[in-house]
């Protein structure tokens, strides 16, 4: 379902705007820090679309920034695909990813499952599809622990789609509420799964992989 700015609508005030380019490819970056919560503060970035049609005024990445007792770092934004396809192409990425790091190869994947409102934990092999015990499209979300940093994604019925964020920022402001469903990752130490966002992301048909891959990228710097 696609949002519309209201006057009562909950914002963070006082963004920090800035426009840039990729090749042809235009959007802004928009940034609010200090946040507090719980005793943690959180920077929040969000990269929006300009000018392409089917792109302009929509968020294109997230990404939170947490200082605390450690410094942690998440990317994540709205992705296109069901169940039996995410983990298809989870399946093809982990089989080429893993053998890069062999202190990871032969041992079981650690997974979090929601169905039902139910969370169910499972230690998994590859191929995903074959072992994964549970009926595909009443997993709600799924949560996959893993040294190279962890994924989260969320499957809905009915997306929660913003195609009015340049509305906000505008007044210098960013709309609280959030797209979904999304897909994220722990970048805190490593971007390995930016390609893999890039492939599944909502946009994916409408700008090419290398500026997507790009833009993931950008929000995801590594800390040393």
């Amino acid at each position: 379902m696609n949002e519309r700015p209201s006057n009562e609508e909950p914002v963070y005030p006082h963004v920090r705007l800035e426009t840039r380019d990729i090749d042809d490819f235009s959007y802004v970056t928009a940034e609010i820090g200090s946040l507090r919560h719980s005793g943690v503060t959180r920077d929040h970035t969000r990269l929006i679309g300009l000018k392409k049609r089917g792109v302009a005024g929509h968020p294109l990445v997230y990404s939170d920034s947490y200082s605390g007792m450690r410094d942690d770092l998440y990317i994540y934004a709205r992705h296109r695909v069901s169940q039996k396809d995410f983990f298809s192409r989870l399946d093809s990425f982990l089989e080429a990813t893993l053998a890069k790091f062999p202190e990871l190869t032969g041992k079981p994947l650690l997974f979090s499952f929601q169905v039902n409102g139910e969370f169910v934990d499972a230690e998994l092999s590859l191929p995903l599809l074959s072992n994964i015990e549970l009926p595909l499209e009443q997993i709600d979300f799924a949560r996959l622990s893993i040294n190279v940093g962890d994924i989260a994604v969320e499957f809905n019925s009915a997306p929660v789609i913003s195609s009015e964020e340049t509305a906000f920022t505008q007044r210098g402001a960013l709309r609280r509420k959030l797209e979904s469903p999304l897909f994220g990752f722990d970048a805190s130490r490593s971007d390995v799964w930016a390609s893999f966002l890039a492939e599944i992301h909502w946009a994916s048909e409408l700008i090419s992989k290398k500026i997507l891959h790009t833009l993931i990228r950008s929000t995801a710097t590594v800390k040393a």
